[in-house]
């Protein structure tokens, strides 16, 4: 865990590197004498102990500017490790001051003046990093991605002419400069480009769909047609590329085909269905086919967004596994574009791939009301926090969402599962009712609701749901033997029991759990062999639950099997982790060990 810290300060000098690691312990737990320190100090004093360490080096006399940059630089990653953007730009920016032709500064101070969003300081910083390694195509990608957020086009293609020249076969900077070339509608240009990304990666979407633009607006409609095609058979979904080729369609004639491409974008971008509901459905002997298409093809944009194709790309790395190439990408879209809450939940997503689960909540809490991903950013923000360790922010988060879209389903069911975490049983059955009153004839949100009233220990609320579950579904497979191990387990209603659980078990007839359930009511009936004979059947299938290997215990030990009784109470005890069940098993094994000694013991066995 102390190798990011080390390789950032790595390019720095030798000193700050020693600081770095002794800081690292600090912030850890682990004192640099090797001793852990008082247990009273928790980890937001290590972090301010460490940012103190590297202002106290940075301040300290007869240090050169070197060194006290690098001690501003440490200040800044503490900083920055701890979520304190703010104070990292300024450590960053005052460690740049004293060591100006520091590489690593200056683009650790662009990446920071990125994520604030003030992109003209980030292209300063981006621009001066250029100058100090004119050989790094990063450094050129960075400031050309910061060109197109700042619309300068013309310089923006200047930079990945300059990438090219230092690697003709970089791809990313092929697609952006033809993308580029066609917002400058150089659109020949724009073609010669994607031609060689094509021919380097024949399988790039990117390049087709690209490819296929250029040559649409250079009216070249036979090849687009072509290369279009093949960009859909690469990735068949994508709205946008449906509406261009109904144009190129319209253009070659092919009426039908137009009409099939235009009612596909629709169906692939819900958010297009407005624009159909006012122009109309499309059927090729419409009267009216003529003026509808018109309509359709004004849907179609031709002005090439090149900083699109950057967040597209960025999207790209997000699948390849490339999540830090992901993040720079977008955070330089969302800083030009600060309204794109797409963007900003793909921004999210990279962020919690990286482990950086404040960067990932900070981004989901802004996504709008208003945006397609709102309910999925909100319960993703719920995870994260929960993760974090707040359950209550996750909670209210949850009901943030609920307000806004009331009644919806997966925020109920979230929200129930978080109730029931915290143990708030009241809450969570509240909220599993509202659920099931939503839809009466939901088996399944009934059974939810069983469930809870069981785990808060209302045996009889559950009893009554569940038998509501199996009159609504009989075969409900899970609320079968759900009643009948509840019958089972307080040593009433046998026979029905065994009814109940048979007819689970013809639905589920290897599922260990039932077959537990059943071995449960042969014990309670004291025919302890055939219990015994279900309950190993039961272990062989799920032998992974310590409750079925206790129930095993417990028919063995009324067999008087006090070896294979002790054999599975041990079992069963290292696979527990429920305190209650621990204590219970420990119990258990103490008094077939007492009672071999010879000492008075308590009567081993009985049930749950």
């Amino acid at each position: 865990m102390h190798e990011p810290l080390l390789k950032a300060l790595q390019p720095l000098r030798y000193p700050v590197v020693c600081l770095g690691i002794a800081a690292l312990m600090l912030a850890s737990g682990c004192s640099v004498t090797g001793r852990f320190p008082s247990t009273m100090h928790g980890p937001g004093r290590h972090a301010a102990a460490s940012w103190e360490t590297g202002q106290r080096f940075a301040e300290a006399p007869g240090l050169d500017d070197n060194d006290r940059a690098a001690g501003h630089f440490l200040a800044a990653l503490v900083a920055r490790f701890d979520g304190d953007y703010q104070t990292a730009t300024r450590e960053t920016l005052r460690a740049v001051s004293l060591n100006p032709r520091q590489p690593k500064l200056r683009e650790d101070l662009a990446t920071l003046y990125i994520r604030s969003g003030d992109l003209r300081r980030a292209l300063e910083h981006a621009s001066a990093l250029s100058t100090l390694e004119p050989t790094s195509v990063e450094a050129r990608l960075l400031m050309a991605k910061l060109r197109l957020a700042l619309q300068q086009y013309d310089e923006a293609a200047t930079e990945y002419q300059k990438i090219l020249e230092l690697d003709r076969e970089n791809e990313e900077a092929l697609v952006l400069l033809g993308a580029v070339y066609s917002r400058l509608t150089r659109h020949g240009e724009a073609v010669e480009v994607l031609e060689r990304a094509i021919a380097l990666n024949p399988d790039s979407f990117m390049a087709n769909f690209g490819l296929g633009k250029a040559l649409a607006a250079s009216a070249r409609y036979d090849e687009a047609l072509r290369t279009f095609r093949h960009a859909v058979r690469l990735n068949p979904s994508i709205a946008e590329l449906h509406l261009q080729m109904g144009f190129v369609y319209e253009r070659l004639n092919l009426r039908g085909k137009a009409v099939e491409a235009f009612n596909k974008a629709v169906d692939f971008n819900p958010g297009l269905e407005a624009a159909r509901s006012q122009i109309g459905p499309l059927k090729e002997d419409d009267p009216e086919i003529e003026a509808k298409l018109r309509r359709y093809e004004r849907l179609v944009d031709f002005d090439e967004d090149p900083l699109a194709t950057c967040a597209k790309i960025g999207l790209v790395h997000f699948q390849r596994g490339d999540y830090l190439r992901t993040i720079l990408d977008l955070d330089v879209v969302l800083a030009a574009r600060p309204g794109d809450d797409e963007i900003r939940y793909w921004l999210a997503l990279a962020y919690d791939k990286v482990g950086d689960m404040d960067g990932a909540a900070a981004e989901l809490s802004a996504v709008s009301a208003r945006a397609p991903r709102y309910v999925d950013a909100r319960l993703f923000l719920s995870s994260v926090l929960e993760e974090q360790g707040h359950p209550e922010a996750a909670i209210d988060a949850v009901k943030q969402m609920l307000r806004n879209a009331p009644g919806n389903s997966d925020g109920l069911r979230r929200l129930i599962g978080l109730y029931r975490d915290g143990k708030h049983y009241d809450e969570a059955i509240a909220t599993a009712r509202t659920l099931s009153d939503s839809e009466p004839q939901n088996d399944g949100y009934l059974y939810a609701m069983a469930w809870l009233y069981d785990e808060a220990g209302d045996k009889e609320k559950a009893i009554a749901s569940l038998r509501r579950v199996i009159e609504i579904n009989p075969q409900n497979g899970d609320a079968l033997n759900h009643l009948g191990f509840s019958y089972a387990e307080r040593g009433e209603n046998l026979v029905e029991a065994e009814s109940l659980i048979r007819r689970a078990l013809a639905l589920h007839p290897n599922n260990g759990a039932v077959i537990d359930s059943l071995g449960w009511v042969f014990y309670q009936r004291g025919d302890y062999k055939n219990a015994v004979n279900e309950l190993e059947r039961a272990v062989d299938l799920a032998g992974h639950e310590p409750v079925i290997v206790e129930h095993l215990g417990d028919a063995h030990l009324r067999m008087g099997r006090e070896v294979d009784a002790l054999r599975s109470y041990r079992d069963a005890e290292a696979r527990t982790e429920d305190a209650e069940q621990r204590r219970r098993l420990l119990e258990k094994i103490d008094n077939i060990r007492r009672k071999w000694a010879g000492k008075p013991s308590e009567t081993a066995g009985g049930s749950l």
